[in-house]
């Protein structure tokens, strides 16, 4: 049993019901075919199933729970992996948030821009007010690429030096049923391979946080 505060990650059962999870694949297949379903980012600006989803007293009072204050939203990802969309994540830890528009703090850095939206790597006390739910739309195990990572590696932000020494070493598949969430922290060191089956992996990752921005600055 993994321990959010030892291990940097908790499993999540049953989250959402197969009602829910049919409503949001259907908004899916709406999505405009153009937009790649490699990482589909502030997905609940798009469909009103995800939106209400990253809404709901259920994961918004768990992500208060945790975070120990009223948690806002930060964005929500839809990955949708298949055998059409088929792609490998490096390891990483999860370090960049957007923002409405760029500011001068030393501790903010490496600002970028996609898409029409700015991004920085945040500091790591605000890292560490942020809580990320990854609602499995689909079963998720290692034939279809699902997320693997390295318990207790959340404490900190990690130098390369630091990740290639920790990911040489043993990791934990994220085995998830259709409705199950994994929660993790931001900083847990992750990564996901090809899928080399052909069942589906569709994953919405929902980012919250506690952190106040300075008034004028909002999350992208």
């Amino acid at each position: 049993m993994m321990n959010l505060d030892k291990d940097g990650c908790e499993l999540w059962d049953g989250v959402i019901s197969q009602k829910t999870i049919s409503t949001i694949k259907a908004d899916i297949e709406q999505l405009d075919q153009d937009i790649p379903r490699y990482g589909v980012r502030s997905v609940e600006k798009l469909l009103p199933s995800i939106h209400n989803l990253t809404q709901s007293k259920l994961l918004l009072g768990k992500a208060s729970s945790i975070l120990g204050q009223p948690a806002t939203l930060i964005r929500a990802t839809l990955f949708d992996k298949s055998t059409d969309e088929n792609w490998f994540v490096p390891w990483h830890q999860d370090r960049t948030v957007p923002l409405s528009h760029k500011f001068e703090k030393d501790d903010w850095t490496n600002w970028t821009e996609k898409r029409g939206t700015i991004y920085a790597e945040a500091p790591g006390p605000v890292l560490q007010k942020m809580i990320t739910f990854r609602i499995h739309l689909d079963d998720a195990f290692p034939e279809n690429g699902c997320l693997k990572f390295i318990p207790a590696s959340h404490k900190s932000k990690l130098t390369t030096k630091q990740q290639k020494k920790l990911t040489s070493g043993k990791y934990h598949n994220c085995r998830r049923n259709a409705g199950d969430a994994f929660i993790m922290r931001p900083l847990l060191l992750h990564s996901s391979n090809k899928s080399s089956s052909k069942a589906p992996r569709k994953v919405i990752h929902i980012e919250y946080t506690s952190y106040k921005l300075d008034h004028g600055i909002n999350w992208g």
